[in-house]
């Protein structure tokens, strides 16, 4: 038995001896130092910092200090790096192909290049995110959530309230440069008493250079036109050109001639006829054998940014059926409709502007906002003008009213020619030509 424990001790021994455990320790406080097996911690330190080269473009730098083992960082090749860009807490835009510059040393530095328009998006408030794709290191590189703000200068000139009686406003409606919208525009010019035809003259010169849209005529020559039980009708040849061979030019022309002389007080539509007769289609395979009149449907007002970066109130397509007021008045925010607003379409109504209550009698709307309403001074003339035309679209409104939380508590500060608490209705003069 003796024998057995002597030879147990012994391997022990050897055991401990074999462990490189020295044989000296205190057996009350001995502590099993064991190689550290794993690997060691990739990533030592993520800086970042952003420079703003101007408001609409910001560029992001990123120092990595990693072990040195790993030196020179693998990236991928196809994309280094992916950029998240948050509206809130959701993700509006991806983007793993930026403009990026690398510089390997004993700490890497990349400068990454994020303009706005590269990213095309809106004005507004942001925070980003970046994640490198380094391929020879095992733990995710990436930075903390950075805030980040976006702006681009515009130039917008808000509807006229009124006329000089010795002139004539004539409404023309004018393409966007991606031909996807047309573009209510007021052209001023000396009183006449034949508005239907100074709307074709006028739509034939194209749009003022200053404007920044396609400097075209948008409809095909008239031959001749005269005006029949509130019916305008226009005389076409038979061969309308582009107008006639491709369906996105016939679609324009068609809007355009409608839209511009139904603004006339007297047109209510527009009869087409084609070698002076009516033809069952035209125009590239529309119907044509009956008048066409304008679409009396609700439309959002959002701020188109042409080429001379002047914001241009432009109707468009809700593409919902929610009519409720909190919907509409969010879908003029870029986080209320995501999908339709770009660098190019912008959201008319800030993200700060918050619907706190509304009500509507005698088909007047009022809308209750927070105090960030009346502190919008670059933004505040087209935000007015957006909301009105936007709600007087709507079957039953005429007029809105502006009301503002706590109005007592600055109300001598507020900016001059702020109209709250008193009806406004949408003038016939929106985008004026100046």
């Amino acid at each position: 038995m003796a024998r057995s424990i002597k030879t147990i001790l012994l391997l022990i021994i050897i055991f401990i001896s074999a462990s490189g455990i020295p044989l000296y320790a205190d057996s009350s406080s001995l502590n099993f130092s064991l190689p550290f097996t794993g690997s060691n911690k990739d990533i030592l330190s993520i800086d970042t910092s952003i420079t703003m080269l101007s408001s609409s473009h910001p560029q992001l730098q990123v120092s990595l200090k990693v072990n040195e083992k790993l030196l020179p960082l693998q990236f991928n090749e196809s994309h280094p790096v992916e950029v998240l860009l948050y509206l809130g807490e959701d993700v509006i835009k991806g983007i793993d192909t930026p403009d990026i510059t690398i510089h390997h040393g004993e700490i890497t530095n990349l400068e990454i290049d994020l303009p706005q328009n590269l990213l095309d998006i809106p004005n507004g408030d942001y925070t980003l995110k970046v994640q490198l794709h380094v391929e020879n290191t095992q733990t995710p590189v990436i930075t903390d959530i950075l805030p980040i703000t976006y702006y681009s200068d515009f130039t917008y000139a808000k509807a006229l309230s009124s006329i000089n009686r010795n002139q004539t406003a004539l409404t023309l409606y004018f393409p966007d440069n991606n031909m996807d919208n047309l573009i209510p525009i007021t052209r001023i010019i000396p009183y006449t008493t034949t508005p239907l035809r100074a709307t074709i003259d006028e739509l034939a010169k194209g749009p003022n250079p200053v404007l920044g849209l396609p400097d075209l005529s948008p409809v095909p020559s008239v031959q001749r036109l005269n005006l029949s039980r509130r019916i305008a009708n226009v005389y076409l040849p038979s061969d309308l050109g582009i107008y006639g061979q491709y369906a996105s030019s016939a679609r324009i022309a068609v809007d355009s001639f409608v839209n511009s002389l139904t603004t006339i007080n007297e047109v209510e539509g527009v009869q087409f006829y084609f070698d002076n007769r009516i033809l069952t289609e035209g125009f590239h395979g529309m119907v044509m054998d009956e008048p066409i009149f304008p679409s009396k449907n609700f439309q959002l007002y959002v701020g188109y940014r042409s080429t001379t970066d002047r914001i241009l109130l432009t109707p468009i397509d809700p593409f919902t059926e929610d009519h409720s007021i909190e919907t509409i008045f969010n879908g003029l925010k870029y986080s209320g409709n995501p999908s339709l607003y770009n660098y190019t379409l912008q959201p008319t109504v800030p993200e700060e502007v918050v619907l706190l209550d509304y009500s509507i009698s005698e088909n007047l709307l009022r809308l209750k906002l927070s105090e960030a309403f009346v502190k919008m001074d670059d933004t505040r003339n087209l935000m007015i003008d957006a909301i009105v035309y936007t709600f007087t679209s709507l079957e039953g409104i005429d007029s809105v009213e502006f009301q503002v939380e706590n109005l007592s508590s600055f109300e001598s500060d507020l900016p001059e020619n702020l109209i709250l608490n008193e009806p406004l209705f949408a003038t016939p003069y929106i985008n004026p030509e100046i």
